[in-house]
């Protein structure tokens, strides 16, 4: 009988400092480069606009329940076919999608109010400005279409830079 209790002891002891281990979680960082295609990176990347995501690596109970099914600890049945979703399971997706939607509109607005604190920049100091056209042409910017682009932009930054 003591042998058992102590094995027990032992048992729960291995599982506390396992679950402990694998509980912490992984950052990940997600960017979006000049062209439009979004990055993922485990190590921070050198630009500004990266957006820390947190992943949750916790590995999952060890089966030792005698009342757990195949089931309840794989997330799967056994034809192969996928088990429904518990609600809190439901919830997590929810949550992990309204994070995911919401990073990568942080990250458009970032892109949005680099942009145009760029052409800011470039348009407000500046009496003449040049441009090229549809046609490949060169042509200079009046000083009303610059007068209206500088207060947009602002409007812009306004807007995307908070």
């Amino acid at each position: 009988m003591i042998k058992f209790a102590s094995q027990t002891v032992a048992a729960l002891l291995l599982a506390a400092v396992i679950s402990t281990a694998y509980s912490q979680e992984k950052q990940i960082y997600s960017w979006t480069d000049e062209n439009g295609v979004v990055h993922f990176v485990d190590t921070p990347p050198g630009n500004d606009d990266a957006v820390e995501i947190e992943v949750d690596t916790t590995a999952p109970v060890s089966s030792n329940n005698p009342y757990a099914t195949d089931e309840s600890t794989s997330g799967a049945s056994d034809n192969g076919s996928d088990a429904p979703l518990s609600y809190a399971d439901q919830k997590r997706e929810e949550f992990a999608k309204a994070r995911q939607e919401q990073a990568a509109a942080e990250a458009d607005a970032n892109r949005l109010c680099q942009n145009a604190r760029q052409e800011l920049e470039r348009l407000e100091p500046s009496r003449r400005v040049y441009y090229t056209n549809a046609e490949g042409e060169t042509e200079r910017m009046d000083d009303v279409e610059r007068v209206d682009r500088v207060a947009d932009l602002k409007s812009q930054v306004q807007q995307y830079c908070k």
